[in-house]
């Protein structure tokens, strides 16, 4: 039997955990969770290698400003890496002590897998090990999922994989990713503006690959409002049969058949529920609401957010950028905010004045991105 691959992304606190997991309440569908992040990790690794750049201590990057390569030769150098199969048994070995790994393999689970690996690119590798590892063996369409994995998106579609990206009001995902601090689902705390150039680099990619066959993207707001329209939109677009009317009334459940009790950063959930929108007002100041519009408002209004600021508001309030956020990774200091990285932001949405600039793939990452936020905002 044939089997599609499936991937999965979004930035973290997105919803890409509740998407996978309904995908998985499929027949047809079985999806491993977060199994193999420092495969992409190495690539990233490997990648700047080749290329002689010095290595970033964060390889999957929010691509802001990143001017030392062009996308199409992360495409090309993936279309070409052939990982060794010494190398991925190490990596599935370091991966034992990484609590980000949902889905847990045993040490002779992974060995047998590898000694069946047939050597080939890095999505043909992927999927193999999807197949390999498959929790449900009879399944039409086996896939992962994986967060801030954007940047492999055009390549894997051209290899023929279907992909799903979920976004999310960004000032909720700050509030999940600083709220139940315990590591669990997001590491340490993390800068203010390293969260949100991530949280735009999700929108840019779906901009980017909005029309293409085999990709959807939705908002996790309506997943949570309209789980059956939404999950209907997107086994469509990724080519497996509807999902039964009514599929989730009673919640969302594991592959053994258990109800799963969520992940949210406020407490276990029994089914899908809207409480989690909109949770923002009362859990950040003020200062920092408007700091997160004044960063993404050309995105908010691509997805159609509402906001307290309006245009003519957004450049005093960059010059005013606030970050509350204790340091605590020496590596993202960069991003606390100073005069360099507000003057950054400014031109950035200086930009969208203009119909084309040289600076444009260095700001937005695609042109297109920066025609459609031109748009938005402007509209």
């Amino acid at each position: 039997m044939s089997q599609s691959f499936l991937f999965v992304t979004g930035m973290q606190r997105s919803g890409t955990t509740l998407i996978e997991k309904m995908l998985t309440n499929h027949p047809q569908i079985s999806l491993l969770s977060q199994p193999f992040y420092y495969l992409f990790l190495e690539a990233k690794r490997e990648f700047f290698r080749r290329k002689g750049l010095a290595p970033a201590p964060l390889p999957l990057g929010d691509l802001f400003r990143e001017d030392r390569y062009a996308p199409e030769e992360l495409d090309g150098f993936l279309g070409e890496y052939r990982p060794e199969r010494s190398v991925l048994s190490s990596l599935l070995e370091a991966m034992r002590e990484y609590s980000g790994q949902y889905t847990r393999f045993g040490p002779d689970e992974t060995a047998l897998a590898l000694s069946r690996l047939t050597p080939g690119d890095f999505a043909e590798t992927l999927s193999q090990l999807c197949r390999l590892l498959v929790r449900r063996p009879g399944a039409a369409v086996v896939g992962e999922k994986e967060t801030i994995c954007e940047e492999f998106l055009p390549y894997l579609l051209h290899k023929g994989a279907k992909v799903v990206l979920i976004l999310r009001d960004p000032r909720d995902v700050v509030v999940s990713l600083n709220e139940g601090t315990d590591g669990r689902h997001a590491g340490r705390l993390k800068p203010l503006l390293f969260n949100l150039r991530n949280w735009r680099k999700s929108v840019a990619f779906a901009i980017h690959l909005q029309g293409h066959p085999g990709f959807a993207w939705l908002r996790y707001e309506d997943l949570v409002s309209d789980p059956d329209g939404a999950i209907g939109r997107v086994a469509r677009a990724i080519g497996v049969e509807p999902f039964a009317a009514g599929a989730f009334t009673r919640g969302v459940h594991n592959l053994d058949g258990s109800l799963w009790a969520g992940n949210s950063s406020h407490g276990p959930l029994d089914a899908i529920s809207r409480s989690s929108i909109g949770r923002h007002p009362g859990r950040l100041d003020r200062a920092v609401i408007r700091s997160i519009e004044a960063a993404c408002y050309p995105e908010m209004r691509f997805l159609g957010y509402r906001t307290e600021l309006g245009l003519r508001d957004v450049g005093p309030s960059l010059e005013e950028f606030e970050d509350p956020t204790p340091l605590e990774r020496e590596e993202l200091r960069r991003y606390v905010p100073d005069r360099e990285i507000q003057a950054d932001e400014i031109r950035r949405l200086d930009l969208l004045s203009q119909e084309s600039a040289e600076e444009v793939v260095s700001y937005f990452r695609f042109a297109s991105v920066h025609s459609v936020l031109r748009g938005a905002i402007l509209a």
